[in-house]
């Protein structure tokens, strides 16, 4: 089951994502990583020549989604990997 909190409902209709995009990459990330600073998932999926982040924990069988935003850089997953922060899984 998926559901999102507050910030995210909130991010996601200002920032013009549609809720489909989100689930899509949570069920079939090109990337998925950790963020060891805080403790929660990434999922990265290619849109259109953009990048949708998607940050979210999982508690049992439950997918909580914090937030999502888009990216034309790719180089920002690729600098929090290179300092350690993101690990790829």
């Amino acid at each position: 089951m998926i559901i999102f909190t507050r910030h995210a409902e909130e991010q996601i209709k200002l920032r013009k994502i549609d809720k489909s995009e989100v689930i899509d990459a949570l069920n079939n990330p090109d990337e998925l990583l950790y963020d060891t600073l805080e403790k929660t998932f990434v999922a990265v999926k290619q849109l259109n020549g953009k990048y949708l982040i998607v940050i979210f924990n999982v508690d049992m069988r439950l997918i909580k989604v914090v937030t999502a935003f888009k990216t034309d850089k790719l180089s920002m997953v690729d600098n929090r990997v290179k300092k350690g922060r993101w690990v790829r899984i």
